[in-house]
């Protein structure tokens, strides 16, 4: 981080000069062009540049709090869901200033149905859930909060409703699959969401949770 500040200052100042200095007179060009040439040399020092091409090397927002020891996985498994049963996961958001970009995943072997509701009210809390921190290396624990066999009283609002797998008999039988969502949302504040998996099969094994980073 000092790094970082030093380098804005150093060539924020560098730069002032250059714009005070420029159109003073032709013999200031020469000096304004090594100048911006060692402004260059030193962010492409700093940054990370393909050596062939000089392109700048970027990783994503969320792969970034990986390595901040800001993101984390949470999953629960259950071996033998009955037709229409259903596997509950709430997340509960805390009240602070901390936004979790979140996103669901489920896993069956035959069909189901996931659906994400917010701002459900429960008579009981469930068991709290274990949520991995990404970076192994990081002492980090999340302020998201993932439980499980919680007592739902009211579903609250429909956020997304998904469908996996097909329901089928005989020789074809049904099939289930993996379902990770692509989009990211950004939970809301103080708010408890619930993800719900229903069996549209019996004898469906199923593994749902999320994978969400801390900002």
């Amino acid at each position: 981080m000092t790094q970082e500040t030093d380098l804005e200052h150093s060539d924020s100042d560098l730069l002032d000069e250059i714009i005070t200095n420029t159109g003073d007179t032709a013999d200031n060009t020469a000096d304004t062009v090594t100048e911006l040439e060692d402004i260059l040399a030193h962010l492409l020092a700093t940054l990370s540049a393909d050596d062939a091409y000089l392109a700048l090397i970027g990783i994503t927002l969320g792969h970034h709090k990986i390595h901040d020891g800001d993101s984390y996985h949470t999953e629960f498994v259950n071996e033998d869901l009955d037709a229409a049963a259903v596997l509950d996961i709430v997340f509960v958001t805390p009240d602070t200033a901390v936004r979790a970009h979140w996103t669901p995943y489920l896993q069956t072997t035959l069909a189901a149905t996931m659906q994400l509701y917010q701002g459900i009210t429960e008579d009981a809390d469930g068991v709290a859930m274990v949520e991995e921190n990404r970076e192994h290396n990081s002492d980090n624990t999340a302020d998201l909060v993932a439980t499980s066999g919680n007592t739902v009283t009211d579903l609250g609002i429909l956020r997304q409703t998904w469908v996996i797998g097909t329901t089928g008999t005989g020789i074809v039988g049904g099939t289930g699959g993996t379902l990770r969502e692509r989009l990211e949302r950004v939970l809301d504040q103080d708010s408890k969401y619930l993800l719900r998996i229903t069996s549209n099969a019996a004898n469906n094994k199923v593994i749902a949770g999320g994978d969400w980073y801390e900002v």
